[in-house]
């Protein structure tokens, strides 16, 4: 019986009915933004709307991977670069202001 794992009565049954995502959920990162009123949260978001009463619903933005929301943010703020040439914005963000944490 070496090296073989024992599993308690009722324990497998447990295990059973575990929903599927709890399982091997795997951590997402998401990119927060600070601010003055709220501190550090997570201001990206998709909006959809609900079509059965038409309201819009907003969902957090989370990546798969530490390198995924880094891409994210650096294409974000090479956008708001050009957005401050062409004169769409006055000043841009500073990369001090977004932090990327595990959720």
């Amino acid at each position: 019986m070496k090296n073989s794992k024992i599993i308690l009565r009722g324990e497998q049954e447990r295990r059973n009915k575990l929903p599927a995502k709890n399982k091997h959920k795997r951590p997402r990162w998401e990119v927060q933004h600070y601010t003055v009123c709220d501190g550090w949260i997570n201001t990206w978001t998709i909006c959809s709307t609900i079509a059965s009463g038409g309201h819009a619903k907003e969902t957090p933005v989370t990546f798969p991977t530490y390198k995924k929301a880094n891409e994210e943010l650096e294409q974000f703020l090479a956008d708001v670069v050009r957005a401050v040439k062409d004169k769409d914005m006055l000043e841009p963000y500073d990369r001090e202001e977004f932090r990327i944490v595990k959720v």
